[in-house]
Order: structure tokens, then C-alpha cells, then sequence
């Protein structure tokens, strides 16, 4: 699903020349989005609605400039841990099929660029550092990784996580997976459960 149709060209001629077959089985195949790189694209064409007729279930990545809001056009699949959003300005052939066979596994990447502004609703009941890590765990960072990217002890990383969940309001149990929570709360503003109407999360201080 592409308005640039010259680079998914390229990306297929590179996935043919090294014998790549990402997913076998059709139920199973990944989509990639390339949107127009302007706002005003995004609504040109058709192209909101073609992406409006992909089944939520389908797994997707979607390869755009961080300038670009798709967080927003994709709330529900984000929601649904069913898309990845990959930074075009620094992606490589080889990232993009990476993130493809991610998406193929079930595994959810969104690039920092995306989760920054995000992040900054949040400002009022987080300290900066907190904010900073929240970032990064909404990237899809694991604590030791985000612990290395801010030259920091891992345990020092666990505490801020801590907070941030408990600042947040997201209670631990079996049935939830707080990062995942989180990562849901940056993007799209709530932490609704599919099937479960009485867990309801909402941004701090946005008026419904």
C-alpha cells in the first residue's frame, strides 16, 4: 500500500535477489505502507480510505517521515499490537525487512521520532527523565537497552519504569502487560483492552 510505488519496486527486487519469503503462509503476510510524505497527501487519492479497508488483524508497517502523524491514522492496529512504525529519513532495505519479519511474529516497533511529541502530554505528572525513558520504552526498548542508550545503571531504569507505571495508573496483573499498556497510552491516548469494557485508560487531564 504505497504512493511511492518506485521504492517498493527497489524493496522487491531486493527481497527477490536475496531469496527472501517472509511469510509462506497468505493469512500471514505482512503489509508495508509507504504514505504520501506531506499531511495534505494523506487525504489525496484515496489513499485514508484504501488504508481504512486493510482488516485491523493484517500486520503492518508503515515506513514514513516522522513529520507525518500516522500514529493517529492507525490508532486502532496500534492499539491491536498489529503495526510498527518505521522512520523513512533513516530506514534501510535491510531495516525494513527486519521490521517485516517482526511484524510477521507478532512483535510491535515504533521508531523514537514517533513517541517524542507524544510524550510530552505527559510532562505534567512525569520528571524529564521519566518522560525520556517512557520514550524509549513506548519505542520498544527493553531496560537494559534503554539504560545503555542513556548511559545509566539498568536498576536506575527499572525505578524510573516503576514510577511511570505508577504515575500512569497502570496496575499490574496476569492478564496485562504494562509496557505494552503504556506504549498504547502514548499513541493513541487510552488503554482500551479488546474485550474488556471495564478496563478503560485515559491520558491524564484530556477531556473526553
Amino acid at each position: 500500500l504505497a504512493a511511492d510505488s518506485i521504492f517498493v519496486a527497489l524493496l522487491a527486487q531486493a527481497l527477490d535477489a536475496e531469496g527472501i519469503d517472509l511469510a509462506p503462509d497468505p493469512d500471514r503476510q505482512p503489509l508495508l505502507v509507504v504514505p504520501p510524505d506531506t499531511p495534505v497527501g494523506l487525504h489525496r487519492g484515496g489513499w485514508a480510505s484504501r488504508l481504512e479497508a486493510v482488516p485491523v488483524d493484517v500486520p503492518m508497517v508503515v515506513l514514513a517521515p516522522p513529520a507525518l502523524p500516522v500514529q493517529y491514522l492507525i490508532a486502532d492496529r496500534l492499539r491491536a499490537g498489529r503495526a510498527s512504525i518505521l522512520d523513512a529519513t533513516t530506514a534501510t532495505v535491510s531495516t525494513v525487512i527486519s521490521m517485516l519479519r517482526l511484524a510477521v511474529d507478532g512483535r510491535q516497533v515504533i521508531d523514537p521520532p514517533f513517541t517524542a511529541d507524544a510524550t510530552a502530554q505527559f510532562a505534567s505528572i512525569l520528571s524529564q527523565s521519566e518522560c525520556e525513558v517512557l520514550e524509549l520504552l513506548a519505542a520498544g526498548l527493553s531496560n537494559q537497552a534503554i539504560a545503555e542508550r542513556r548511559f545509566v545503571a539498568e536498576r536506575t531504569v527499572e525505578t524510573h519504569v516503576r514510577q511511570i507505571f505508577r504515575k500512569l495508573g497502570l496496575d499490574d496483573g496476569p492478564e496485562v502487560n504494562r509496557r505494552v499498556l503504556a506504549t498504547r497510552l502514548v499513541l493513541t491516548g487510552s488503554v482500551d483492552l479488546p474485550g474488556s469494557p471495564a478496563r478503560v485508560g485515559r491520558v491524564p487531564g484530556r477531556v473526553a
